[in-house]
């Protein structure tokens, strides 16, 4: 609040210098023309001779009311971009809250999500086929399809069955590589397609890691479904 009043009275403190110049200045200029010239008939033919003066200060007050103006006009381009930059401002609050929300809400939709959990080990495979044990970890879901372009499944529901939460599907996979290239399975993987309660199509992605362990990805909605 001081700093505030500290700054108008910075602001007007010009004018009031000017104001009591001039009026001292118009003092001085009345009590010496009576001064020197007591004759009225004299003092009126001078003052007659500086009346230009009156055209002079009617110019300048008039050239600072132009400059008032621009003043102001100065002040209301400053009031636009501050309240503009306040409008962008309060735009990228909204923004980042919308996306915050949105973020929020699709972490608490993956949360309750079906997904599940691989429990097997590829390095204890036995020839070329692997046993995988999946368990069920979260929620309820009805199984559709095992998908793989590296795997082909030997002993897994080929039908749409239900599953509760912590319930196991066992099965046998096939590598669809030859023995020789059994060898290495580093990237090879597989995907588990299945529905949520609300009828969604969901899939789940199994991938074999640099250290022969299988790794799942999120459960994903099948946007083209």
């Amino acid at each position: 609040m001081s700093s505030e009043n500290t700054n108008k009275a910075t602001t007007w403190r010009p004018f009031i210098i000017w104001g009591l110049l001039i009026t001292l200045i118009w003092f001085c200029y009345h009590f010496g023309i009576n001064y020197f010239y007591p004759d009225p008939a004299i003092s009126g033919q001078f003052g007659d001779k500086y009346g230009a003066l009156n055209t002079l200060f009617s110019g300048l007050a008039f050239a600072a009311f132009i400059y008032t103006i621009h003043l102001q006009r100065e002040d209301l381009r400053l009031t636009r971009t501050e309240l503009q930059k306040s409008a962008d401002a309060h735009q990228k609050t909204v923004e980042h809250l919308e996306t915050q929300r949105m973020e929020n809400t699709e972490m608490q939709r993956i949360s309750i999500l079906p997904e599940w959990r691989l429990s097997s080990d590829p390095k204890n495979h036995h020839i070329n086929q692997l046993s995988i044990e999946l368990t069920l970890i979260r929620a309820n879901c009805r199984y559709k399809a095992f998908e793989s372009d590296d795997f082909q499944p030997i002993q897994l529901p080929f039908w749409e069955r239900s599953f509760m939460k912590d319930e196991k599907l066992n099965g046998v996979i096939s590598s669809k590589k030859s023995f020789k290239e059994m060898r290495n399975l580093n990237g090879a993987t597989f995907t588990i397609k299945y529905y949520d309660v609300a009828e969604r199509l969901y899939f789940q992605k199994f991938k074999i890691n640099d250290s022969g362990l299988f790794e799942a990805d999120r459960p994903q909605l099948l946007k083209n479904y």
